[in-house]
């Protein structure tokens, strides 16, 4: 699933750090070069993948605008999508906000920035 904004023949990077509450606070960097990405547990529907029965299969979207600002929107998920502790559908995400996604946190690990294509 790659959904890429094209700017200027390139698209964006997107960085972001995952921490497992379960598996001892292990942290992990992923890097995505779309401009959006897919939070969920079924690797069917989502680019970022957590195997957590408290995730749903397509939970919420991290989405990169052409101005390099980070929206993250809820897509229905079962037990909500929460942002620095309180419940959130559609908003900016910034350096310093923190998601939650049941044993999961993800916060920016960089602001996005343009790769070339």
């Amino acid at each position: 699933m790659t959904a890429e904004l094209e700017l200027d023949g390139g698209t964006w990077k997107l960085a972001l750090h995952v921490t497992s509450r379960r598996a001892s606070g292990e942290r992990a960097l992923v890097v995505f070069h779309q401009a959006k990405v897919i939070v969920g547990r079924d690797k069917q529907f989502a680019d970022l993948v957590l195997p957590d029965s408290n995730v749903s299969r397509r939970h919420c979207t991290f989405t990169v605008d052409e101005t390099g600002t980070v929206w993250i929107q809820d897509l229905g998920s079962t037990n909500g999508m929460w942002v620095n502790g309180r419940q959130a559908r559609h908003q900016i995400f910034g350096p310093t906000d923190v998601l939650m996604a049941g044993d999961h946190s993800i916060r920016l690990a960089e602001p996005p920035s343009r790769v070339p294509a």
